[in-house]
């Protein structure tokens, strides 16, 4: 991750009404443990649609078998 990046972490948001979700206190413990941790200051939230606009114009996605909702997270990279 990259301290001049704006958007390091982005998450789908989830609606007011539920619970945050566990797994995004496991990504923080997980961003903050790593070396690049600190340049994370927080994750920012993106309603569900606007989510899926961005990740068109990601470099790559990477999809796994998790079933967990609300796991969806964009790492940003500047240049490499």
């Amino acid at each position: 991750m990259d301290s001049y990046i704006d958007q390091l972490v982005v998450l789908m948001g989830h609606l007011p009404e539920e619970p945050v979700p566990d797994v995004w206190k496991q990504y923080q413990k997980l961003i903050e443990r790593s070396e690049e941790g600190k340049a994370f200051t927080g994750f920012q939230y993106l309603e569900r649609l606007s989510f899926y606009e961005k990740s068109k114009k990601a470099y790559a996605i990477v999809q796994s078998a998790t079933m967990t909702r609300y796991a969806n997270i964009m790492l940003q990279k500047g240049v490499v």
